[in-house]
């Protein structure tokens, strides 16, 4: 990197032979251009790539109230690059390139504060969850509560909150598409400033059906209450002061969220989504034994009906709802002999969503499953790819989707 001090590329964001020209920190600055572009797709780093879409899309629906959410991170650095650096190790959820490409995202226990000020910390309890915000007995919050009383009450039990200083509520509610299936998730925001002078209503700033006071131990405790829906929830404490904010270290507590991150996070899940971006470079000259279902390349494949009429080869585009319905039995035929192990995972994604086959078996160059009996396929629905998983190779054939307009 290099800081330019010549008038007349001053300002400017263009690029120059091998280098590009770009704005940082008031300062025109210019870097070497990468003289290849490396794409690679072994196994291992299509792992992590599969992994950065629930990052990303997760990030973009949180964005609006992240400004300030990592007091820690260095000054040029963003809060996007910030939050990927903290949580892609530990995220363990894979999407498919339809499912990316929807925004699809899922409720996890990620970091989404950190900073220096005392963290707000949960234990849960029979449909609730406690916090380590205490109130002094006989403190409530009813829909008559004033902002001065609780912000008193909140600092003569807290030493650690000062008059000013906001308490954030952030609910996320985990929801799925009627259409595809694929899940996303709606992020509201609710913040109290801590005023011993204001006359305003508690209610008007916090949920009061999901915040309340629980008195479970020997100190009443400020408190979240189960909705009953699936999702999650994190309080954060900031406190600007001197142009400089602030925060509390917290993660986001997922609830009732096991079933869903299981499903997203298993290796099946994990080797369908790298399958939806076609198979990895090393496949060719991978190292594989005569007795496995392990192949130097990957069959082609033709779909059927379970008569062998209405053959549709890769390429073709197949508007499904014209062929297709649920509990018909369907034929994915291989140009190689795919063995006799039965697949773990057989179906086909549109440009909708991903179905699954039921009970899939093979037999010979062929595996057969049958559509879910419940399925609709809509009028604009066309299939995209087929993929075939046995316990050591993902089989997959692409066809066209028309571009939608």
């Amino acid at each position: 990197m290099a800081i330019i001090e010549n008038m007349w590329l001053r300002k400017s964001r263009k690029r120059v032979a091998g280098a590009v020209l770009y704005q940082a920190m008031e300062q025109t600055r210019m870097r070497e251009l990468a003289k290849s572009v490396s794409n690679p797709r072994t196994e291992s780093q299509m792992g992590q790539r599969v992994k950065w879409s629930q990052l990303v899309n997760f990030y973009r629906v949180n964005s609006n109230w992240m400004k300030y959410a990592f007091e820690t991170k260095k000054t040029a650095q963003s809060e996007y690059n910030k939050f990927m650096s903290l949580n892609i190790t530990n995220s363990q959820v894979y999407f498919t390139k339809a499912q990316a490409a929807a925004g699809s995202c899922i409720v996890y226990p990620y970091i989404m504060t950190q900073g220096s000020l005392p963290s707000i910390e949960f234990t849960a309890n029979a449909g609730s969850w406690s916090s380590n915000i205490y109130l002094p007995d006989g403190a409530s919050l009813t829909s008559s509560t004033v902002v001065s009383q609780f912000s008193m009450e909140l600092k003569q039990a807290n030493p650690a909150i000062r008059e000013g200083d906001q308490i954030s509520f952030i609910r996320l509610t985990q929801m799925n598409n009627g259409d595809t299936g694929y899940p996303y998730v709606i992020v509201r925001k609710y913040e109290f400033i801590v005023d011993s002078t204001s006359t305003a209503l508690v209610g008007s700033y916090l949920p009061l059906d999901y915040i309340g006071v629980l008195n479970i131990g020997a100190t009443p405790q400020l408190g979240v209450i189960d909705s009953g829906l699936s999702g999650g929830f994190l309080m954060i404490l900031s406190r600007t002061q001197g142009g400089k904010t602030y925060v509390s270290s917290q993660s986001i507590i997922p609830v009732s969220m096991d079933a869903i991150i299981a499903q997203y996070g298993t290796d099946a899940q994990k080797a369908e989504a790298i399958a939806s971006y076609g198979e990895n470079a090393d496949a060719f000259l991978s190292s594989t034994s005569a007795d496995t279902n392990n192949q130097s390349e990957t069959p082609l494949a033709i779909i059927a009906l379970d008569d062998g009429t209405n053959l549709f080869p890769p390429g073709f585009q197949v508007k499904l709802s014209e062929f297709f319905d649920g509990g018909d039995v369907v034929n994915i035929k291989f140009n190689g002999n795919v063995g006799s192990e039965d697949p773990s995972l057989a179906g086909f994604g549109t440009n909708k969503r991903a179905l699954n086959l039921l009970t899939p078996y093979a037999d010979g160059t062929r595996v057969v499953g049958t559509i879910p009996s419940t399925t609709e396929f809509a009028s604009d629905e066309y299939l995209a790819y087929i993929t075939v998983r046995f316990t050591d190779s993902v089989y997959q054939a692409t066809f066209q989707v028309p571009r939608t307009t």
